[in-house]
């Protein structure tokens, strides 16, 4: 049935006939809706009327045609001129009439005939309120609201629309607040018609009959039963989960009435066939359940404890209300829907059932058991374990299947190890089929072989990694790749010295070194990253530690090479840059510009490496001098020297002898004293006092007495306290020593300068008393003690004891020596026995013999004679 109450214009209508659409609807009314007059006919079934209305509004006259088209099958109603028509419908058509009613048929009801507009109404009474609550609801433009049976929702919230005996007694009114308006008692209202009308019982669930008195009623007031049984029907006693109110619909079990989250309850009517909440996503897996109520009907469910491939739904008694959506009205709906397939999607042999006869439905957490695999379908149906073919997975062909899936899968091509993505067909494919490229290259040996000829060594099926601290087999050697993903072991192809350059294939560009047999030497070169040889080595020195290569001298880096990529050889003309020093080798090979320090003399010893024996010097930063040592050839460092002379060119050999050198023993090592020790030195030198034990050296003594030495306060920048025996003035002195350079006249105590000089001086006329042994006592002489020969015992009246000095018969018999030039020549005197008188001469400074007086009068008084 079709109806078609003030059509929509289209765009293209003109302002009038919109405005003319606008004031018809307005002024539409509802007559009578509780008696059929004979003079109303329906039209009969596929007609079109044309209700036609004029309105004037000022010189403009509008015809407005309004079309009226039904399929209604029922007696024509006559459709009375000059007056605004409407057809009233319902959306129920049920299977049969309630017992309940006595109206005819609910599936039209018509209006007996809608009166004129109200202002044009005889007899109507003005103000008249049908409405138990308030007044009736009006328009912007405070008109009271139109509405009728078929327009309920022309009533804005909070209003409901009051149907009545007549138009006049219909109005939008105002509800009683309760959300459920079923829910309210039967309310008679009050008036003097009487209405057959329905209202619903709360208590018994049933709606009942009752008479209306025409105005002052409540929402619980239906004109007819089926809208009290729609309007009302209690969805929480048909459903476990009752719908929202504004999604509350019918269903059947042909039609899909029901919403994305709802299911359909087939009761045991129309009414209790409803769209109930809480949809399931798997009804198969619901338990079965009886529900609630009072009637008997065979159903069918599916067992959820029985999946297997035998599996069949069974009957079971439903009770007519609630229940769940494993409820099917035949066994075959049941088990079209949940009937297990138990299609076997295995290419070879048959797929594995568990102990109730059900497929093994395998998954990550569901592991297939062992000589059986997972294969996995389009769906979890076929998502089952086969059986192993015995072949190994990754040797199998790809085999795209059977079925009408295209699904995007990986198979391993052993030719190529590479995975490679095909299209499965959804069945009865083999193991050599991957989800994603990750689980085919975890599964099987994927890789790029970089090796120039042959395969890689394999191990495990894969290629073995190799790194330069995990070695590969003896005929084989370690290829190592841009980023470690061709780290593989490539068979060698003989000896990796003997094989030319390779700069292999690819986009890499790599510094690796290969070694010459031509020059014996290893040069670097670029590397492309793949499909090189042997001769190919991370750095320099594994090149050379694997090839005979002439050796490398430096002990720290490489040699300075040319622009011909060769070592520099060095000595003689070519010189080092700086931060170079020139390794002076066993050969010109390996002498050579090394990297290393310019503060040579700093250096340690180093004897090198090597088989040669090499006699080099270097520089004792210690002992500051230079030493002798052997040298092996390799490894040394920039403190290496051919002689002892380049060696003291090169560093500053220490001296703290004010004139001469220091004793030195047959090894050219200086000799070390103490100065408390008087013997450590022969009789030429004495002990210089330095401050360290470095300092301590025996230094040459100057040949005259040492107290009759000047001041000397030496150099070297230290502030050491010490005395000197002045001799003008008979006392030992304080002094500053700079620490190098000195004389002999130098004591480390007053008290030391003291017995050193001027007690010596009291005891004999000239030269040094004779010492005992410990060179700390005279020695005594007396009428029982003689002198050794060349002394004399001298009596010292002052000192009331005797000294053995030397014979003056002896030294001024010796010759007038000059002895050695330690500074500038000086006049001294000594005896000249043929002239029996003294005489000058130039002397050195050091060494000479006692024939050696500072005076002309000491000269004679000692050795002249007396007449």
């Amino acid at each position: 049935m079709i109806i078609k109450i003030f059509p929509d214009l289209p765009p293209t209508a003109s302002p009038s006939a919109v405005i003319t659409r606008s004031l018809i609807i307005r002024t539409k009314y509802i007559n009578d809706l509780t008696t059929t007059t004979t003079s109303s006919t329906l039209p009969s079934a596929t007609s079109t009327t044309t209700l036609s209305s004029e309105i004037t509004t000022g010189t403009i006259t509008t015809i407005s045609t309004v079309t009226i088209a039904t399929t209604i099958t029922t007696t024509p109603t006559t459709i009375v001129p000059g007056i605004t028509h409407i057809i009233e419908t319902t959306l129920f058509t049920p299977s049969s009439t309630h017992t309940e009613s006595n109206s005819s048929s609910f599936d039209v009801t018509v209006e007996k005939q809608f009166t004129q507009r109200r202002e044009k109404q005889a007899g109507h009474e003005e103000g008249a309120n049908p409405c138990k609550y308030g007044r009736p609801a009006k328009g912007f433009d405070q008109e009271q609201l139109l509405c009728s049976s078929l327009n309920l929702l022309a009533c804005p919230k909070g209003f409901f629309c009051h149907i009545g005996a007549s138009q006049a007694e219909t109005a939008c009114c105002k509800r009683s607040g309760l959300a459920d308006p079923c829910s309210l008692p039967a309310d008679e209202g009050k008036g003097n018609a009487r209405l057959k009308r329905y209202y619903y019982n709360d208590n018994s669930g049933k709606c009942q009959q009752f008479i209306y008195r025409g105005v002052k009623g409540n929402e619980n007031n239906f004109r007819t039963y089926e809208e009290c049984k729609y309007r009302c029907m209690r969805w929480d006693l048909v459903c476990e989960v009752a719908p929202k109110v504004s999604e509350r619909r019918r269903c059947s079990i042909k039609r899909r009435e029901c919403g994305d989250e709802q299911w359909c309850h087939i009761g045991t009517s129309t009414y209790s066939s409803l769209c109930c909440a809480g949809k399931s996503i798997s009804p198969c897996e619901l338990p079965v359940s009886q529900g609630e109520g009072n009637e008997t009907i065979a159903r069918w469910f599916a067992d959820r404890n029985d999946r297997s491939c035998t599996s069949q739904c069974k009957m079971f008694i439903y009770k007519g209300l609630k229940g769940n959506q494993n409820n099917f009205l035949t066994k075959e709906d049941c088990e079209e829907q949940c009937k297990q397939n138990c299609e076997d999607p295995c290419g070879t042999g048959i797929m594995l059932l568990t102990s109730r006869d059900m497929p093994f439905f395998c998954s990550s957490t569901n592991i297939c058991p062992r000589n059986y695999w997972c294969h996995i379908g389009a769906h979890t149906d076929t998502t089952v374990c086969c059986p192993e073919s015995g072949i190994n997975r990754c040797q199998q062909p790809v085999v795209e299947g059977t079925g009408n899936s295209s699904l995007l899968r990986w198979y391993f091509e052993q030719t190529l190890h590479k995975c490679i993505t095909f299209y499965y067909r959804g069945k009865e494919g083999n193991q050599n089929s991957f989800l994603t490229e990750g689980d085919c290259s975890d599964a099987c040996p994927t890789y790029e072989n970089p090796c120039d000829s042959g395969e890689p060594l394999l191990k495990d099926s894969k290629p073995k990694r190799c790194s330069p601290e995990e070695l590969c087999p003896h005929e084989y050697y370690c290829h190592i790749g841009a980023d470690g993903t061709q780290n593989f072991c490539c068979r060698k192809n003989g000896n990796p010295c003997d094989q030319p350059v390779n700069q292999g294939e690819g986009k890499s560009l790599l510094l690796r070194y290969y070694y010459d047999k031509d020059s014996h030497r290893c040069h670097g070169f670029v590397y492309l990253g793949s499909r090189g040889n042997a001769n190919n080595f991370l750095s320099e020195e594994d090149c050379e530690a694997t090839c005979p290569t002439v050796p490398n001298p430096c002990a720290y880096g490489r040699p300075l090479k040319n622009a011909q990529n060769e070592p520099i050889i060095c000595g003689g003309s070519e010189d080092c840059p700086d931060n170079y020093y020139c390794h002076i080798g066993s050969s010109p090979e390996t002498t050579n510009c090394c990297p290393g320090s310019n503060d040579i003399c700093k250096l340690s010893l180093e004897v090198g490496k090597g088989a040669k024996q090499l006699q080099r010097w270097y520089f004792d930063q210690e002992q500051q001098m230079c030493h002798q040592f052997v040298y092996r050839g390799l490894y040394g460092n920039a403190n290496n020297f051919i002689t002892r002379e380049s060696c003291q060119q090169i560093c500053e050999e220490m001296n703290p002898c004010g004139s001469g050198t220091p004793l030195t023993d047959q090894d050219g090592r200086r000799i070390f004293c103490k100065s408390s020790i008087s013997d450590e030195c022969p009789n030429d030198y004495f002990c210089h006092k330095g401050s360290s034990p470095l300092r301590m050296q025996c230094c040459p003594r100057q040949g005259k007495n040492l107290c009759e030495q000047p001041l000397s306060i030496g150099y070297g920048g230290e502030e050491l306290p010490r005395w000197f025996y002045d001799a003008s003035s008979k006392k030992c002195l304080e002094f500053i020593y700079g620490g190098l350079g000195g004389n002999e006249n130098n004591f480390l105590s007053r008290n030391s300068c003291e017995i050193s000089c001027r007690e010596k001086e009291d005891y004999c006329p000239h030269g040094d008393p004779l010492m005992e042994a410990s060179g700390k006592t005279l020695a005594k002489c007396g009428v029982d003690d003689a002198c050794p020969l060349g002394f004399i015992c001298n009596i010292n009246v002052e000192k009331n004891t005797t000294a053995c000095c030397q014979d003056p018969a002896n030294f001024c018999l010796q010759p007038m020596d000059a002895g050695r030039q330690c500074k500038e020549f000086e006049t001294r005197y000594g005896y000249d026995p043929e002239l029996d008188d003294c005489v000058y001469y130039q002397y050195g400074g050091c060494g000479g013999t006692l024939n050696n007086f500072e005076t002309l009068e000491k000269c004679t008084e000692i050795c002249c004679k007396n007449d």
